[in-house]
């Protein structure tokens, strides 16, 4: 069972709402910041317990480090004046610290819409995030040999691409086109199968211009580099005689 087919399995175990995390976080940071939330002591704070955290977060001699565990030990209080601490340290932090305080701010936003709503939903967090109740999806869909696809062809295969996506209420955001590939960029529903649409697409696709595989590679951890690109098409290619066969690596 592949990742996708992890998550989909989950949401079809479970009931209820859920909220998606707008912002993606490596899988190592994610890793690091549930480590560090188990082993934290969850109780209420008052005002002024909460305040010397903050004390703390700001000091300039306060390592990363500790820094990680105050975000983290904040993000677990249902107080608006511990989110706001959160909130105000994402939107001012550097770019190293910035993955990791996404996530705490992501937690103690969802925790203080639960209080203030008495709705008890769910957090979905993935490495590409999303926004609402869809999940943020890369996919690739390979050609058999690498050829250059005129202007008419790519427009044509955008429209097909861009009325399956949406006759499944995906939302598309970008689409590109290489000799070797096309990659799309969506976000797609909790409850849809990305798998079943993406065999849509090629379909569709292979009607206008025989050229693609039918396998596909597809992700939300990561938008992957050229390199590993490269790798992918070389895998998806060695194993085109596999009907439906789907790289993931998400």
């Amino acid at each position: 069972m592949d990742n996708n087919q992890n998550l989909e399995y989950f949401l079809n175990q479970i009931s209820g709402n859920f909220t998606v995390a707008e912002h993606g976080v490596h899988p190592d940071i994610m890793q690091r910041f549930i480590s560090i939330s188990n082993k934290l002591n969850k109780y209420e704070l008052g005002d002024d317990e909460i305040l010397p955290l903050k004390e703390k977060l700001l000091d300039p001699e306060t390592s990363v480090k500790v820094k990680e565990k105050v975000l983290a030990k904040l993000a677990t209080i249902k107080n608006v004046i511990a989110f706001r601490i959160v909130e105000a340290y994402y939107q001012n932090c550097s770019e190293e610290e910035k993955p990791f305080s996404a996530l705490a701010f992501n937690q103690s936003r969802h925790l203080i819409e639960n209080q203030l709503t008495d709705n008890n939903a769910g957090l979905i967090i993935t490495g590409l995030g999303g926004k609402g109740r869809r999940l943020r999806y890369f996919f690739m869909i390979v050609l058999t040999s690498d050829q250059e696809l005129s202007n008419a062809i790519q427009r044509l295969l955008t429209a097909e691409v861009d009325e399956i996506l949406k006759e499944n209420n995906c939302e598309i955001e970008t689409i590109n086109y290489y000799n070797s590939h096309l990659s799309v960029t969506a976000l797609v529903p909790l409850e849809k199968n990305l798998a079943n649409i993406i065999d849509d697409i090629t379909a569709r696709c292979n009607e206008l211009i025989n050229i693609f595989l039918k396998n596909f590679f597809v992700t939300n951890g990561f938008f992957p580099s050229e390199i590993m690109t490269n790798e992918i098409i070389d895998k998806l290619r060695k194993n085109k005689e596999s009907d439906n066969d789907q790289y993931d690596e998400s």
